[in-house]
Order: C-alpha cells, then sequence, then structure tokens
C-alpha cells in the first residue's frame, strides 16, 4: 500500500536514522558500526561527520580512536577510503574486495601489475611493516622502489589500495599531519572474516538499510559494490526485517516504522552543516534526490569556485558553506537555492528573518568549532558564534546565532 509519507518526509526521516537529530550516537566507534562504514578519503573532514553524530566528541576523539587502533580507515565498499571497526574489516573486505579489484582492472593492466608484481609488492610492504612499524606512503614507496617495483604516477596509489583490499595493510598512527601504514594483523587480529558469503552478504544487507534508511535497493547496490544477485539473496535472508515504504512508486527500507517528528515540517531551525562527502549525502544514488527538491543543487553541481559542503535546513539542501578565517568559521558561497530565495525554506529565507534557534545547538554552527577541535587547542570561547553562515545574495549575516 502507498503511504502518506512524501519525500520531504523521507529526508527528514534520515536525518533521524543518521544521528544528525534527536540523541545521536553514544560513541564514534556505534556511529561507524552502525552505518557500517563511514566514507572517508577526505581524513580530516570525515573526522567530524563522525563527530558530529555524538553529542560529547570532537575530531580529536576521533582521530585518537584511529590512532589505537579502535576505528580504521582502509579501500572498502568502493575504491575510495571508508572508516571501518576491526571487528568489520575482515568480512567487508572478503565480501567487497573482488568488485573493487575489477574496478581497478584496467588500472592495474595499465601499470603492467599481475600476481607476481602484487605478491613482490606485498612482501616488500611486509618487511617494511614488521615488528609493529607505522610507515608513511613516502617510506613504502622508497621500500617498493628499491625491490624494483614501479612506484611512479598513480603506480603506488594502485599498490598501496590492493595491499589494503587483500587484507596485508591499513591505517596507522598518524604522524604530525601524515598518515601512516600498519598491518592489518597487528591492528586487528581477532578481525571477523569467518563468516560464509552468504552470511557476510545478509549482513551488510541489514547493517546499511539500519544505518542509512530509508532507502531502495538501488541505493545500497551502488554504496556496496554488490551484484543485485547478492543483494536478492541478502533481502531474502533479511528481508522480514526491514520496514518498507512506498512514496511517489518508489520503495524504501528502513529498520523500522518512522520516528516520531518525520511527517512534521519544523520552523526551518533544524540545520546542519555537513561537508559533501557525508554519508547522508553519499550514501545514496538512486534516492539521493530527495534531499534536493527544488532541484537546485543539482543544476550548480560542479560550478567552478562553489565549496562543496552543504547547509542542510530540514533535511534539504539550502545552500553552500565553506570554513573560513580565524577559528574555522562556516560561510556561505553561492547563495541559497531558488526555493529559498523565493521564501519557501522557513527559518532561512521565509519572511527575511534570521534562524536564531536549533533544536539541538551542539550539531549546528557552534558545533563546528567543538568538533574540529577548537576548545582542545586552547582557542577562547567567544560570545557569538564562530560558524557565521553568510547569505550573499540576500545580504544577511549571521543565518545561524547562538541561542
Amino acid at each position: 500500500m502507498t503511504s502518506q509519507l512524501t519525500r520531504s518526509d523521507i529526508a527528514r526521516w534520515r536525518l533521524h536514522t543518521m544521528g544528525l537529530v534527536g540523541p545521536g550516537f553514544v560513541s564514534p566507534a556505534d556511529v561507524v558500526a552502525t552505518l557500517g562504514a563511514v566514507q572517508a578519503q577526505d581524513h580530516a573532514i570525515a573526522l567530524w561527520s563522525v563527530a558530529q553524530r555524538v553529542p560529547s566528541a570532537t575530531v580529536t576523539d576521533v582521530q585518537r580512536l584511529l590512532d589505537d587502533g579502535e576505528l580504521l580507515r582502509t579501500h572498502v565498499l568502493r575504491p575510495t577510503w571508508h572508516y571501518v571497526t576491526p571487528a568489520d574489516i575482515g568480512w567487508m573486505l572478503e565480501l567487497t574486495a573482488p568488485r573493487i579489484h575489477v574496478h581497478n582492472g584496467t588500472y592495474y593492466r595499465r601499470h603492467g601489475f599481475d600476481d607476481e608484481v602484487f605478491a613482490r609488492a606485498h612482501d616488500r610492504i611486509r618487511a617494511a611493516l614488521s615488528d609493529g612499524a607505522h610507515r608513511t606512503r613516502a617510506a613504502l614507496a622508497e621500500e617498493l622502489a628499491a625491490g624494483g617495483i614501479d612506484v611512479t604516477g598513480q603506480a603506488l596509489e594502485h599498490l598501496v589500495m590492493h595491499a589494503e583490499l587483500e587484507g596485508v595493510i591499513c591505517s596507522g598512527r598518524m604522524r604530525g599531519r601524515q598518515q601512516t601504514y600498519a598491518l592489518l594483523e597487528d591492528r586487528a587480529p581477532a578481525r571477523g572474516a569467518n563468516q560464509r558469503t552468504s552470511q557476510r552478504v545478509a549482513e551488510l544487507t541489514l547493517r546499511y538499510f539500519t544505518g542509512h534508511g530509508p532507502a531502495t535497493v538501488q541505493d545500497f547496490r551502488w554504496w556496496s559494490s554488490l551484484t543485485m544477485r547478492q543483494i536478492e539473496a541478502g533481502l531474502q535472508q533479511v528481508g522480514d526485517r526491514l520496514y518498507p515504504e512506498t512514496v511517489d512508486d518508489r520503495t524504501y527500507l528502513a529498520a523500522g516504522p518512522p520516528p516520531p517528528g518525520t511527517t512534521s515540517p519544523t520552523d526551518g531551525s533544524v540545520i546542519r552543516l555537513l561537508q559533501s562527502f557525508d554519508e547522508y549525502v553519499v550514501g545514496y544514488r538512486d534516492s539521493r534526490d530527495v534531499i534536493d527538491l527544488s532541484g537546485a543543487e543539482a543544476e550548480r553541481r560542479g560550478t567552478p569556485g562553489l565549496p562543496s559542503a552543504l547547509v542542510i535546513v530540514d533535511g534539504q539542501i539550502a545552500g553552500r558553506w565553506r570554513r573560513a578565517g580565524p577559528g574555522g568559521a562556516g560561510r556561505c558561497r553561492g547563495g541559497p537555492p531558488p526555493a529559498v530565495r523565493r521564501g519557501r525554506s522557513r527559518g532561512v529565507a521565509g519572511r527575511g528573518r534570521p534562524v536564531r534557534r536549533c533544536a539541538r545547538p551542539q550539531c549546528h554552527a557552534d558545533h563546528v568549532d567543538r568538533v574540529t577541535g577548537a576548545a582542545d587547542r586552547g582557542s577562547p570561547v567567544r560570545t557569538e558564534r564562530r560558524a557565521q553562515v553568510v547569505d550573499q545574495q540576500l545580504g544577511r549575516r549571521d543565518l545561524l546565532q547562538r541561542p
């Protein structure tokens, strides 16, 4: 039966699922485990995305967990980095690495990489990281080159990625501002990898729709890189544990029914400053449009000079922002979408009123300082928000003000 929900409701529902409204998560590890994996190719802003979902966490806390090996960063699901937990990294790699190797096949052939080259590279890397060593990519490049292995151009990138996908290495401790690699067997000695393939597919299916629902099967296909045959097998095992909703002839799956408040538009005070690789954005492809119902973001995507970080108001894209100035203030660039300019998004442009209060302050503009560790660096606490959002087209400042 067709639901009475709208696409706007689907977007608000996702805010709850992802801990962007409501109580959030109890820890950064809880965020990553619940979502299954968190895209993290840009390490600095990915730290912020995780901390944003935990009321008591800063990026310093998340980085500490990564340094200690309680969270790991590696290539998994798709050919890009993700944060995963040590308990999940083994079975997720065994399930999704073969698909990523297929995607990377063209690059392997371009560099002349075959099984013999990869075996030699893995041996050199293992030797370099023996006895618990953590070494930078540059150091690994020297070791590989010394063994006569090509590391020029993109060759090094794919050699290291291959070693990650094969469970040889993963993220190590930060060394200043440089990331390092360590042996996966040292970082996650008890990593889970003993499930049958069918069990892994079922677990990943359930994990995705629990952490990202409501979402479509095609969204899951994009996120996981699994084949439709695998996904159908997973749904046969766990489909009865998922809650379906059909909105505008599109069927979504979630772990349960919509939470209270999903169908009640707010007064525009639910605002989130998200980076463009946040799971709220990149965790979907088929139904990503539900967060851009005005269509403005789709029209302007890729426009030179516009920052990619997004201002989300009541689940919808309402503009862009970038960190700028001392203390990392958030500033809008490029103006709001047309719907906002026409005054249809209350609290941002409606009636020309600035937003002056937030339902969950620690996740809004002042949260930029907290999760980026400004307090940890000894920065003074200001009476006004550091994170000001400037709408240039409307000529207004301080859209986000301290209550």
